[in-house]
């Protein structure tokens, strides 16, 4: 079975070819020993552990952003038998890493808000970024075509090269490049919203 090394090294073809084994034996639908079921998760989790804290890290900070890794790939792990067999690996990780952090952000302006409630405080006013840069993200993403949507995800958020997300995407990378291009209107306008860390932090 492929290692998480084999896999790095490899094209975005042969990537998702890795994947799809590791897929396949996660979910129980490849004959096998329960180990070739564990290493194959942990095969998973040291391809895309690192990529999933960075993304988490600018929203969250280090010890969060672990913390919502460890979730999601628990979360993974639990419902393993449940996942379609056509399923895109790397897309259902981030999907399942993006919900979180929206939830993790929501639940930390909840608790400051009844924090300073209960102290009689006035309420803590949310963070430039958290709730008007969040509603503009959100209005800006679900306006663009689904394909286009994902396309900027997997580009912008988890770093993927445009290879790699026409291989994921069974599109051309001259695809990639037009959903990027026309998407980028968008993107400015949200510029003046983004910190220093730049626009992959962006699309968290």
């Amino acid at each position: 079975m492929p290692s998480h090394e084999a896999w790095a090294r490899a094209s975005p073809d042969e990537q998702l070819r890795i994947e799809r084994q590791w897929l396949e034996l996660i979910t129980g639908r490849a004959t096998g020993e329960s180990t070739s079921e564990v290493f194959a998760f942990e095969q998973l989790y040291r391809a895309y552990a690192s990529r999933l804290h960075a993304l988490g890290t600018s929203w969250l900070g280090v010890t969060d952003a672990f913390d919502v890794v460890q979730t999601v790939f628990l979360s993974v792990w639990r419902r393993r038998r449940e996942l379609p067999a056509d399923t895109v690996l790397r897309a259902y990780l981030l999907g399942a890493m993006h919900h979180r952090i929206r939830n993790a952000r929501r639940n930390t302006a909840a608790h400051l808000r009844l924090v300073t409630t209960e102290r009689g405080e006035s309420p803590v006013a949310e963070p430039h970024d958290a709730l008007e840069y969040e509603d503009a993200l959100r209005a800006m993403l679900e306006g663009l075509p689904p394909r286009t949507r994902l396309t900027v995800l997997l580009y912008y958020a988890l770093g993927f090269t445009r290879r790699q997300v026409a291989a994921i995407l069974g599109i051309s990378v001259r695809t990639v490049k037009h959903d990027l291009t026309a998407a980028r209107p968008a993107l400015k306008k949200l510029l003046g919203m983004v910190r220093s860390d730049g626009v992959a932090c962006l699309l968290a």
